[in-house]
């Protein structure tokens, strides 16, 4: 699990560098998932990452 924590360390702050609510939600989300070894959910959070950054594009683009 520490390479997804990693992940999620890098999203967070990631997101705090460009203010994005998604991006800090996402990772948070996924190191809290990691820390409870919450498999299921660590799937899901991760399956959900393309839609977020498809979001992130359409917003750049307005």
């Amino acid at each position: 699990f520490g390479d997804i924590e990693m992940f999620a360390d890098q999203i967070r702050y990631a997101g705090e560098a460009y203010s994005s609510e998604n991006l800090i939600r996402f990772g948070t989300n996924l190191a809290s998932h990691c820390r409870n070894f919450d498999i299921e959910n660590i799937k899901k959070i991760l399956y959900s990452y393309p839609e977020i950054i498809q979001t992130l594009r359409a917003k750049k683009e307005q």
